[in-house]
């Protein structure tokens, strides 16, 4: 009696034991987390490319997905290291997301450059690509190809974006007389800056407003030649292509001491002491961009036969009231403002002007 007693007792405490083990596996099996999906976005150290990735998060956190994906950024803090970033790179794609978003154009040749180098199968979204047919990255805009496609401006003519500028710079500075437009003719944006400042020569021209176009080359003391021409002139113009942007090393000295106004898409020019500059919201680029990883990644639509998307500019423009006044440039904001509310063709400006002061 007394074995059977224990037999009985030991068979209960076997099945409490195992029944114990199997309730808490049942439990662990229904609290473990859904696995994410990994998203790396590669951008350049700049104000905007970091602007596009935080506007990124926000359209995470608005999807019904948004507990579903871990966002991973990886940035490159020097452009002008092609090494750099090609490791960054690298690593990005040895990491294996399910996809890969990357801003800007020298940034999305390395990345598929290395991809198909790597043979990498998972989608990868570019935006900020001036003509990514003609640079290899996509075989056509209607069917990339591949496991590539994008965002890109529906106005990649460079004469649209000259004509769009020097119509723009005559609205902020009414009184302009001569302009000065330095070009790095051995950068790579060398030859697409020089047909754009010569068409804005020729329809400044019109207006009776003179035009220098001042050809540089990288072998030159760049700070030292703009020195010695910029006298006479009224406005200082760095075309949004050029090579003396933010990762030029004399760019904040550029601003500061000799740019009487400033247009370019390179907003850090505002944090360097430019006067005025004007670019492209990234908040819908970000939306656009998101919207297609998310049909790739989750809906498992193909790359390969998903147009790129053609996004009409949101364009903005910010003044730094201190700096346009130090340069000797008191705007009328409320002039300027009805002029561009005036013409159609500034009815990108979705927010009108933007006004900031010295940090």
């Amino acid at each position: 009696m007394r074995r059977w007693l224990r037999y009985m007792m030991l068979a209960s405490s076997i099945g409490i034991g195992v029944g114990t083990l199997w309730y808490a596996g049942l439990l662990h099996v229904k609290q473990a987390p859904t696995t994410k999906k990994e998203i790396a976005v590669l951008i350049a150290n700049s104000p905007l490319t970091v602007e596009l990735y935080q506007e990124i998060v926000k359209a995470v956190a608005q999807t019904p997905y948004a507990d579903q994906i871990e966002l991973r950024p990886y940035e490159v803090s020097n452009m002008q290291d092609k090494i750099l970033a090609t490791g960054i790179a690298q690593k990005l794609l040895e990491d294996d997301p399910d996809a890969v978003i990357v801003a800007g154009q020298a940034l999305s040749q390395i990345v598929v450059q290395q991809a198909r180098k790597k043979d990498f199968g998972k989608p990868i979204v570019f935006a900020a690509v001036r003509s990514p047919v003609e640079l290899g990255i996509i075989d056509s805009l209607e069917r990339p190809g591949g496991t590539v496609t994008g965002v890109i401006s529906v106005y990649t003519d460079c004469g649209f974006w000259a004509l769009y500028t020097a119509a723009l710079l005559r609205a902020m500075k009414p009184n302009v007389k001569r302009i000065l437009v330095p070009i790095d003719l051995a950068a790579s944006g060398g030859k697409v800056s020089e047909e754009i400042a010569h068409t804005i020569k020729d329809d400044m021209a019109r207006y009776g407003i003179e035009v220098d176009v001042l050809g540089l080359s990288s072998g030159q003391d760049v700070m030292r030649a703009i020195e010695m021409h910029m006298s006479g002139h009224d406005v200082l113009l760095i075309l949004t292509v050029n090579a003396l942007n933010q990762y030029f090393s004399g760019f904040a000295k550029l601003c500061r001491e000799h740019g009487t106004l400033l247009f370019s898409e390179q907003l850090a020019a505002i944090e360097h002491g430019a006067g005025m500059v004007y670019g492209d919201s990234p908040g819908h680029i970000a939306r656009d961009m998101f919207a297609m990883v998310v049909d790739l990644v989750f809906h498992k639509a193909d790359p390969a036969t998903m147009a790129v998307r053609a996004l009409l500019p949101e364009q903005r423009l910010i003044i730094n009231i201190d700096a346009a006044r130090r340069q000797g440039y008191d705007p009328d904001l409320a002039l300027l403002q009805e002029n561009l509310a005036a013409d159609p063709q500034f009815a990108w400006f979705k927010d009108g002007i933007e006004v900031v002061h010295d940090a």
